[in-house]
Protein backbone atom coordinates (compact mmCIF):
# COMPACT_ATOMS: atom_id res chain seq x y z
CA UNK A 1 0.00 0.00 0.00
CA UNK A 2 1.39 3.17 -1.07
CA UNK A 3 1.80 6.71 1.41
CA UNK A 4 -1.12 8.10 -0.95
CA UNK A 5 -3.20 5.41 -0.23
CA UNK A 6 -2.93 5.59 3.57
CA UNK A 7 -3.26 8.98 4.06
CA UNK A 8 -6.54 8.86 1.90
CA UNK A 9 -7.36 5.98 4.29
CA UNK A 10 -6.51 7.99 7.13
CA UNK A 11 -8.29 10.77 6.33
CA UNK A 12 -11.61 9.08 5.48
CA UNK A 13 -11.54 7.28 9.16
CA UNK A 14 -11.33 10.58 10.58
CA UNK A 15 -14.02 12.22 8.51
CA UNK A 16 -16.23 8.93 9.32
CA UNK A 17 -15.14 9.61 13.36
CA UNK A 18 -16.03 12.98 13.35
CA UNK A 19 -19.64 12.58 11.32
CA UNK A 20 -19.97 9.81 14.04
CA UNK A 21 -19.11 12.04 16.98
CA UNK A 22 -21.32 14.67 15.59
CA UNK A 23 -24.16 12.51 15.25
CA UNK A 24 -24.57 11.18 18.65
CA UNK A 25 -24.01 15.32 20.13
CA UNK A 26 -26.52 14.60 23.46
CA UNK A 27 -27.79 18.20 22.60
CA UNK A 28 -29.24 17.68 19.38
CA UNK A 29 -31.13 15.12 20.99
CA UNK A 30 -32.33 16.80 23.63
CA UNK A 31 -33.24 19.98 21.27
CA UNK A 32 -35.11 17.36 18.25
CA UNK A 33 -36.64 15.37 21.38
CA UNK A 34 -39.79 17.53 22.42
CA UNK A 35 -40.24 15.43 26.09
CA UNK A 36 -36.33 15.96 27.11
CA UNK A 37 -36.87 19.52 26.04
CA UNK A 38 -39.72 20.03 28.67
CA UNK A 39 -37.48 17.73 31.20
CA UNK A 40 -34.48 20.09 30.74
CA UNK A 41 -36.24 23.49 30.30
CA UNK A 42 -38.22 22.89 34.10
CA UNK A 43 -34.84 21.72 35.53
CA UNK A 44 -33.42 24.92 34.10
CA UNK A 45 -36.04 27.42 35.55
CA UNK A 46 -36.12 25.49 39.02
CA UNK A 47 -32.29 25.95 39.21
CA UNK A 48 -32.67 29.55 38.35
CA UNK A 49 -30.98 30.10 35.26
CA UNK A 50 -33.84 32.23 33.91
CA UNK A 51 -35.00 34.29 36.78
CA UNK A 52 -35.94 37.16 35.21
CA UNK A 53 -33.72 40.34 36.37
CA UNK A 54 -36.08 43.13 35.78
CA UNK A 55 -37.76 42.56 39.62
CA UNK A 56 -39.73 46.17 40.17
CA UNK A 57 -39.74 47.12 43.98
CA UNK A 58 -42.01 50.23 44.61
CA UNK A 59 -41.86 50.65 48.12
CA UNK A 60 -44.20 53.31 50.10
CA UNK A 61 -45.28 53.35 53.82
CA UNK A 62 -48.41 54.92 55.49
CA UNK A 63 -47.40 57.52 58.70
CA UNK A 64 -50.56 58.90 59.72
CA UNK A 65 -49.54 62.01 62.18
CA UNK A 66 -52.05 63.92 63.56
CA UNK A 67 -51.67 67.86 64.98
CA UNK A 68 -54.83 69.63 66.96
CA UNK A 69 -54.50 72.92 68.00
CA UNK A 70 -56.87 74.56 70.85
CA UNK A 71 -58.25 78.17 70.78
CA UNK A 72 -59.39 79.15 74.57
CA UNK A 73 -61.16 82.21 74.93
CA UNK A 74 -62.77 83.28 78.27
CA UNK A 75 -65.30 85.54 79.39
CA UNK A 76 -66.85 86.41 82.80
CA UNK A 77 -70.03 85.30 84.02
CA UNK A 78 -72.25 84.35 87.75
CA UNK A 79 -72.45 80.80 87.36
CA UNK A 80 -70.44 77.49 87.22
CA UNK A 81 -71.07 75.53 83.93
CA UNK A 82 -69.20 72.90 82.51
CA UNK A 83 -70.69 71.20 78.99
CA UNK A 84 -69.08 69.34 76.26
CA UNK A 85 -71.01 69.69 73.17
CA UNK A 86 -70.65 66.37 70.49
CA UNK A 87 -68.75 68.50 67.74
CA UNK A 88 -66.07 68.80 70.25
CA UNK A 89 -66.25 72.57 71.56
CA UNK A 90 -66.12 72.76 75.35
CA UNK A 91 -67.84 75.35 77.73
CA UNK A 92 -67.30 76.00 81.43
CA UNK A 93 -67.68 78.71 83.90
CA UNK A 94 -66.04 78.50 86.73
CA UNK A 95 -66.04 81.34 89.81
CA UNK A 96 -68.00 84.08 87.06
CA UNK A 97 -64.98 82.93 84.07
CA UNK A 98 -66.16 81.47 81.07
CA UNK A 99 -64.19 79.42 78.92
CA UNK A 100 -64.88 77.90 75.43
CA UNK A 101 -62.23 75.60 73.68
CA UNK A 102 -62.92 75.00 70.10
CA UNK A 103 -61.31 72.16 68.73
CA UNK A 104 -59.48 73.66 65.22
CA UNK A 105 -59.15 71.74 62.46
CA UNK A 106 -56.57 68.85 62.55
CA UNK A 107 -53.62 68.27 60.16
CA UNK A 108 -53.03 64.88 59.28
CA UNK A 109 -49.84 63.81 56.87
CA UNK A 110 -50.36 60.19 55.53
CA UNK A 111 -47.14 58.15 53.75
CA UNK A 112 -48.15 55.32 52.06
CA UNK A 113 -45.99 52.40 51.99
CA UNK A 114 -46.36 49.95 48.84
CA UNK A 115 -44.45 46.80 47.78
CA UNK A 116 -45.02 44.82 44.13
CA UNK A 117 -42.88 42.47 42.82
CA UNK A 118 -42.88 40.85 39.45
CA UNK A 119 -43.50 37.38 39.31
CA UNK A 120 -41.60 34.36 37.67
CA UNK A 121 -44.88 32.86 36.26
CA UNK A 122 -42.76 29.71 34.30
CA UNK A 123 -41.56 29.23 37.52
CA UNK A 124 -44.31 29.36 39.35
CA UNK A 125 -45.97 27.09 37.90
CA UNK A 126 -43.33 24.36 37.64
CA UNK A 127 -42.59 24.54 41.41
CA UNK A 128 -47.26 24.39 41.77
CA UNK A 129 -46.65 21.40 39.41
CA UNK A 130 -44.12 19.58 41.68
CA UNK A 131 -46.13 20.44 44.67
CA UNK A 132 -49.22 18.50 43.49
CA UNK A 133 -47.09 15.73 42.18
CA UNK A 134 -45.54 15.71 45.84
CA UNK A 135 -49.18 16.03 47.65
CA UNK A 136 -50.93 13.13 45.05
CA UNK A 137 -47.77 10.35 46.19
CA UNK A 138 -48.19 11.59 50.21
CA UNK A 139 -51.38 11.07 49.94
CA UNK A 140 -51.37 7.45 48.24
CA UNK A 141 -48.98 6.67 51.16
CA UNK A 142 -51.18 7.73 53.55
CA UNK A 143 -53.69 5.51 52.09
CA UNK A 144 -51.37 2.60 51.92
CA UNK A 145 -49.95 3.54 55.14
CA UNK A 146 -53.84 2.72 56.57
CA UNK A 147 -54.00 -0.11 54.22
CA UNK A 148 -51.04 -1.59 55.96
CA UNK A 149 -52.20 -1.03 59.23
CA UNK A 150 -55.53 -2.58 58.73
CA UNK A 151 -53.52 -5.53 57.43
CA UNK A 152 -51.26 -5.54 60.51
CA UNK A 153 -54.25 -5.11 62.52
CA UNK A 154 -55.90 -8.35 61.01
CA UNK A 155 -52.51 -10.41 61.39
CA UNK A 156 -52.81 -9.50 64.68
CA UNK A 157 -55.86 -10.90 65.61
CA UNK A 158 -54.52 -14.15 63.77
CA UNK A 159 -51.75 -14.52 65.81
CA UNK A 160 -53.81 -14.09 69.02
CA UNK A 161 -56.13 -16.71 68.31
CA UNK A 162 -53.31 -19.19 66.90
CA UNK A 163 -51.78 -18.63 70.57
CA UNK A 164 -54.80 -19.09 72.14
CA UNK A 165 -54.89 -22.61 70.00
CA UNK A 166 -51.57 -23.02 70.98
CA UNK A 167 -52.14 -22.62 74.75
CA UNK A 168 -55.22 -24.64 74.64
CA UNK A 169 -52.85 -27.45 73.01
CA UNK A 170 -50.40 -27.13 76.31
CA UNK A 171 -53.09 -26.70 78.68
CA UNK A 172 -54.83 -30.27 77.01
CA UNK A 173 -51.05 -32.00 76.85
CA UNK A 174 -50.20 -31.08 80.44
CA UNK A 175 -53.68 -32.43 81.43
CA UNK A 176 -53.16 -35.67 79.81
CA UNK A 177 -49.80 -35.77 81.14
CA UNK A 178 -50.68 -35.36 84.73
CA UNK A 179 -53.09 -38.38 83.67
CA UNK A 180 -51.09 -40.35 82.31
CA UNK A 181 -48.92 -39.86 85.59
CA UNK A 182 -51.70 -40.17 88.12
CA UNK A 183 -52.68 -43.33 86.30
CA UNK A 184 -49.72 -45.22 86.27
CA UNK A 185 -48.61 -44.32 90.23
CA UNK A 186 -51.98 -45.17 91.37
CA UNK A 187 -52.04 -48.55 89.80
CA UNK A 188 -48.37 -49.46 90.96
Amino acid sequence: MSDSTKLLFVWLLTVIVIILLGSCNPVKKVLNNKEKFEIVAKEVVRRGYCINDTVIIDTSRIDTVVKENHIVDSVFLDQDIDTTFPSGAKVSLHNGMISVKCPSAKEITRTVKETQYIRDLKLESILKEDAAIKSDSIKYLEFTIQDLNVTIKDKNVIIAKEKAKFIVLIVVLLVFLGFYIYSKYKLL
